[in-house]
């Protein structure tokens, strides 16, 4: 037998080929499985959101609400949009107001976080076969791949200029800086510091103290709910003698007996003042300088953890930038050695612990730098619009930056329109970190409601992606033949007229060596 002979070497890379699509249609065949994407705008009922200088923004509430906006005298209008970048339910969900907004409102161009320069989706959105174009972008939109702004742009009726806003030379800075922070040794130390500070609390704590850190703790794993969380304060506050005059929302409350949130304004401000009024109930319940310490470090260990895992608020940013002298490992370390010394607690911290002055330091550059990138994303967006003559215009980033986004509108007197997108599902994991890592993560450190701050770069302008898109956009086309051609030289036509008009001159299956008997035993399905 001679297995250099053509016949076999027909033979032989034709079964490969069959194997390579055997291990690849099951994943695929996961992401093509029918969705309700996109939705029916027809039957959504819509919101009037905002209305200025005669044009009117409908927002459906099965995609997202609005959550703040402002009419300026400018003469244009920006619909922006929070992002969460790689959840497919909210990209998802931003494709559907895109595609709404193109139809209702004639939108033609669209800045995105991530990009200094033009997305050409043309790899994707040129490809001749609707389903096939529209099942690859779901494959790639579910794996976190594009965004929901690149699948419309390449799969949807209407042309959208999808225009990068960022500032490249703070992009490349933010980007450096995140990498060096952005580490399992540092979440790792974070946690060896708070599980030493947790083990303090049985010798320091008394029953009230541990009685109001549990009831805290029920509500941070959402064990109880907000109103069970804030009945038990306004009890606990009302045992101690606290007036409730310094806690408004908590205090329409205990007046009103249900919560006064509407808004996502109104939420913050009860958590806030939650958190307050469990401070003011610990001060009356502390009986030694060594618990008020204690639970102070374990606040400031908070505030270090969010910042690096990129999910800091502006609430924690603020604290830390009027108090970075209370962010000294070092002031922190020693504290925690002394107690445990004479609380008779074992310690066995790594000495390396000490790095963590230095990975917060960067990552206070690192969010110095975002904020920067704010106000470059709205000169941008505004650049872009007189480059394309347009007077309305879409801006999706992170929520992170929306208070610096907000505010620079403002000043420029530019009215907008904020929406989030609606979010409904948790998923076990999601691609964030590892696209901007290179690897996988779970969930527990994946910001469920903070991967906001920095998005990758559009996978559209990465050459090594577009080559990757080329050959599951072949597969997939050569499934979808499959199915609907269980003849080979039928197959064979189909095939290679589809790959002509893709422009394509280097098909997967080699037909002009292939043996008549041969096509009709592997292709004869």
């Amino acid at each position: 037998m001679n297995w250099r002979s053509p016949f076999w070497r027909v033979w032989c890379k034709s079964i490969a080929i069959l194997v390579m699509v055997s291990f690849i249609f099951p994943y695929l065949a996961f992401a093509f499985e029918p969705s309700n994407y996109p939705a029916n705008p027809a039957k959504l009922q819509t919101q009037i959101a905002f209305k200025t200088s005669g044009t009117v923004v409908n927002v459906a509430p099965e995609l997202g609400r609005v959550v703040s906006s402002f009419e300026g005298k400018s003469g244009k209008l920006i619909v922006y949009i929070h992002d969460l970048h790689c959840n497919y339910e909210v990209q998802s969900n931003i494709a559907t107001l895109l595609e709404n907004l193109a139809k209702q409102n004639g939108l033609q161009l669209v800045g995105v976080e991530g990009e200094s320069k033009p997305v050409n989706v043309s790899k994707l959105g040129s490809f001749p076969i609707e389903t096939v174009k529209t099942n690859v972008g779901q494959y790639f939109l579910k794996r976190g791949r594009i965004t929901g702004a690149e699948y419309l742009a390449a799969t949807g009726q209407k042309t959208l200029a999808l225009e990068g806003i960022e500032n490249q030379a703070l992009y490349d800075q933010n980007k450096e800086t995140l990498l060096k922070f952005l580490r399992e040794e540092s979440q790792g130390y974070c946690e060896d510091l708070k599980t030493l500070l947790e083990k303090l609390k049985v010798p320091l704590y008394s029953t009230e103290l541990a009685k109001l850190d549990h009831f805290r703790e029920q509500y941070d794993t959402e064990a109880i709910t907000l109103e069970t969380y804030s009945n038990f304060l306004l009890e606990q506050a009302k045992q101690q003698g606290i007036s409730l005059g310094a806690f408004p929302v908590l205090n329409l409350y205990a007046s009103q007996h249900r919560l006064p949130v509407s808004t996502d304004s109104d939420y913050d401000k009860l958590l806030n003042d939650g958190e307050d009024l469990d401070r003011a109930i610990r001060e009356r319940l502390y009986t030694s300088q060594d618990q008020r310490l204690l639970d102070h470090y374990l606040f400031v260990l908070k505030i270090i953890s969010n910042m690096l895992v990129i999910s800091a608020t502006a609430k924690d940013l603020e604290y830390y930038r009027a108090h970075k002298d209370e962010f000294s490992i070092t002031k922190l370390v020693g504290f925690v050695d002394n107690l445990c010394y004479r609380n008779a607690v074992s310690s066995d911290l790594d000495q390396g612990v000490i790095k963590l002055d230095e990975y917060i330091n960067l990552a206070a550059n690192f969010y110095e730098v975002a904020d920067k990138r704010s106000d470059a994303f709205v000169q941008n967006i505004l650049k872009q619009m007189d480059q394309h003559g347009q007077k309305m215009a879409v801006l999706i980033t992170g929520g992170f930056h929306n208070l610096g986004v907000e505010s620079s509108f403002k000043k420029r007197r530019i009215s907008f329109v904020t929406i989030k997108p609606r979010i409904t599902r948790t998923y076990d994991e999601n691609p964030y970190f590892s696209l901007l890592r290179n690897r996988r993560a779970p969930v527990e450190q994946l910001l469920a409601q903070n991967e906001n701050i920095f998005a990758p770069n559009s996978a559209f302008n990465d050459t090594i992606f577009v080559k990757y898109l080329k050959s599951v956009l072949n597969i997939e086309l050569v499934r979808e033949l499959m199915d609907k051609s269980h003849d080979s030289q039928a197959f064979q036509s189909a095939y290679l007229d589809a790959l002509k008009k893709m422009g394509d001159t280097n098909p997967m299956f080699d037909f002009g060596q292939m043996q008549s008997n041969l096509q009709k035993r592997i292709y004869a399905f």
